[in-house]
């Protein structure tokens, strides 16, 4: 199931200018119909629900798809048990030879 976001700006009127931003996650054949023959219909019903009472002109409201992003997942490198000490492994070897030859 494919999400989009669907950012409606524009103006309506109340008492005054209401300023219209507002941005609704939506599936995607659902926010296709914000681009569709009906679409002057579904953003009256859309900002009816959003901003009740307000007095609006569907055609000066924009929409725009935003495609939502999936967050990238950190990936861990799969470490093996002895990774650490083979890497370390010849370092302590020798480091153990000098000390024994050193007598210490």
């Amino acid at each position: 199931m494919k999400m989009k976001k669907i950012r409606l700006r524009g103006y309506g009127q109340l008492n005054g200018v209401v300023i219209i931003n507002k941005e609704l996650e939506l599936e995607d054949n659902v926010a296709q119909s914000f681009f569709g023959g009906k679409r002057e219909d579904v953003i009256t019903a859309t900002l009816a629900i959003h901003y009740p009472g307000v007095i609006i002109n569907p055609r000066q409201i924009s929409a725009q798809n935003i495609e939502i992003k999936k967050k990238n997942e950190k990936r861990q490198k799969s470490k093996s048990v002895f990774e650490g000490k083979l890497i370390f492994l010849p370092f302590r070897v020798i480091w153990k030879l000098l000390k024994w030859l050193t007598n210490d």
